[in-house]
């Protein structure tokens, strides 16, 4: 195992052990197009944040209009 693929399974249980699905989902491929793109930390965190609040406001309105 490298150490991205060490390190990804690592980020992989903490965002799982801390309720944020969806960034668990797409941190690694962020990742890698963060990197290739040289994208500084700071926009990178940004994307995953904003995703995962997006999908917690359109998971909620779903569950609002079900009811």
């Amino acid at each position: 195992m490298t150490v991205i693929e060490n390190e990804n399974e690592t980020s992989t249980g903490n965002l799982k052990e801390l309720g944020l699905p969806t960034m668990r989902r797409t941190f690694a491929a962020a990742a890698n197009t963060a990197r290739a793109n040289e994208q500084t930390f700071e926009p990178y965190l940004r994307g995953l944040s904003h995703a995962e609040g997006s999908d917690r406001r359109e998971n909620r309105i779903g569950r609002v209009l079900r009811a």
